[in-house]
């Protein structure tokens, strides 16, 4: 019988330890080395596995899309180019406008895919051209532009274009053999702060007499017939067309004529109430005959006034001022007493003062000799405490720059060029003392500092002739400042720069001083008085 001995010493020395090296049992007693120690514990750890059954390892089962992307970082790349290239391509396409219905009494041959235009660009396409539902009109369908949305404002005015060719007007050659058009008239900017949109309008039947001219007052003129008056014709003072005729037709109790005129904004100041009007026959023929000679006298107006007759006006005294829907008498023919009382009318009562002549005396190399040139500007003359000081572009003196020849004089005072070459690098100005009557502005009174623009008068006085005489400049012509802005830009300035440059501009209704007129090679600017440090 074995005994198993419980001495872990003796149970280990009664079991033979393999020796790796060389390859025999140790049963001496000696302590095992690391190596066979682990050697041991390897083997005890198998036999223990093999024993004990094996445990699941349970995961959670991943979905597919986890699957599909999670193997590689770069999915999220591709998914963020995805949508970027979606955001672009949604941003190049182009935006629907409004679309709004036209009613037209008449189709004139418009059809899908013509263009809607307002001056001149197309701002919509017409959709569809169809018979309304009383079969008594043409309605059409019009998507605009999404830049003119605007155009869907009650009170626009829409119209067919199509050839018109008369003795006085010329239009819509171009649908003559193309394609026809809608032409269109928005509200105006006053009209607009109370309108309200709308996507359905009645069309017009003609283009609207004052489309794209400027506003004015709108008068009745009352005749006992109509004459050769019609619609459209012009409203002529001394030969110059201020006006145009709107309509013609029979009064409410049809005992006269009434003629709806419209006088142009920058005219306006030519009506009072002692203006007169008087049908332009276009052709008068006054024959004398006596011992003495005789003779006869034709008096034409224009071929315009010929074939549809016209308006004329004079004005005879100041009055009081027009309101529009005023009525006036259109009288068949002129009287003599209006043309000498007309001298007692002035379209201004402001004065016309401030202006100095500013001449620039150079000589200039010719084929055989040297010839003496002059050019005129213009300087502004203002007065403080006594002292008149007058201002004048600093760019004149630009010309002067290797020139021996060169001469200024201001007035008739003759200036040396060399005492304002420092000045005229400080600023676009260059002021000097000087004496002389030129009606200067006072600094302290006479001057007005705006922030906005006004209508306003630009004042030259001619050295040789001693006349003054002016240019207006709407409030409307001029482009708005910038907040802070010293100088505006005036638009569609169609002066000299020889003529007009360095002249003072004052109010049109009160006369002060607002400003100098300074032009470049393609613009026109005012400089304000706060601009001119007055």
């Amino acid at each position: 019988m074995v005994v198993a001995s419980s001495n872990p010493e003796t149970s280990q020395a009664n079991h033979p330890i393999t020796d790796l090296d060389s390859g025999h049992s140790q049963t001496d007693g000696r302590k095992p080395s690391l190596q066979h120690q682990n050697v041991a514990a390897e083997s005890h750890n198998h036999e223990r596995n093999m024993n004990t059954p094996p445990v699941a390892d349970v995961r959670p089962r991943s979905s597919k899309l986890h699957k599909f992307f999670g193997g590689s970082r770069l999915w999220l790349l591709t998914l963020l180019c995805l949508l970027i290239s979606g955001g672009l391509i949604f941003w190049s396409m182009p935006q629907r406008g409004k679309t709004i219905h036209i009613q037209f009494p008449e189709g004139h041959g418009l059809q899908p895919e013509d263009t809607v235009r307002y001056r001149g660009i197309e701002v919509g396409s017409v959709e569809s051209v169809s018979l309304n539902a009383s079969l008594e009109g043409v309605k059409v369908e019009v998507l605009l532009k999404p830049s003119a949305s605007e155009l869907a404002t009650e009170g626009t005015r829409y119209w067919i274009v199509r050839p018109e060719l008369s003795l006085t007007r010329i239009s819509g050659l171009e649908t003559a053999i193309g394609h026809k058009y809608i032409g269109v008239s928005p509200v105006t900017a006053s009209e607009k702060a109370t309108a309200q949109t709308s996507y359905s309008f009645q069309g017009l039947a003609d283009v609207p007499v004052d489309v794209l001219s400027d506003s004015g007052i709108e008068l009745i003129l009352r005749a006992d017939k109509r004459y050769s008056v019609s619609k459209g014709s012009a409203v002529t003072f001394r030969g110059v067309d201020v006006g145009t005729v709107l309509d013609v037709g029979l009064s409410q109790e049809a005992q006269h004529v009434d003629v709806r005129v419209r006088i142009f904004d920058q005219h306006a100041s030519l009506l009072t109430s002692e203006s007169k009007f008087w049908v332009s026959a276009g052709l008068d023929f006054d024959f004398k005959f006596g011992l003495n000679g005789g003779g006869f006298d034709l008096d034409t107006e224009s071929l315009e006034t010929l074939a549809r007759g016209g308006v004329s006006m004079i004005t005879t005294g100041q009055g009081r001022d027009v309101s529009p829907g005023d009525v006036f008498t259109l009288h068949a023919s002129s009287e003599d007493d209006w043309f000498k009382n007309a001298g007692n009318f002035q379209t201004t009562d402001v004065a016309l003062r401030g202006a100095v002549p500013v001449k620039v005396f150079y000589k200039s190399s010719g084929f055989f000799r040297k010839k003496e040139k002059t050019t005129q500007y213009n300087g502004v003359a203002t007065s403080k405490a006594g002292v008149q000081t007058v201002f004048f572009p600093s760019d004149i003196l630009a010309e002067a720059e290797g020139n021996d020849t060169f001469r200024l004089t201001v007035g008739n005072a003759d200036l040396a060029v060399e005492q304002f070459k420092d000045a005229a690098e400080d600023g676009p100005l260059v002021a000097f003392s000087t004496d002389g009557e030129f009606g200067a502005f006072d600094m302290s009174q006479d001057c007005e500092s705006l922030s906005e623009p006004i209508d306003c008068l630009v004042v030259r006085r001619s050295g040789d002739q001693d006349v003054s005489f002016h240019m207006k400049i709407q409030a409307g012509s001029i482009m708005t400042p910038e907040e802070g802005s010293q100088t505006w830009e005036v638009l569609d300035f169609n002066g000299d720069r020889d003529v007009w440059h360095g002249a003072p501009v004052i109010s049109s209704s009160s006369g002060k001083l607002i400003g100098v007129m300074l032009i470049e090679s393609r613009t026109a600017k005012i400089m304000t008085v706060a601009g001119m440090g007055l």
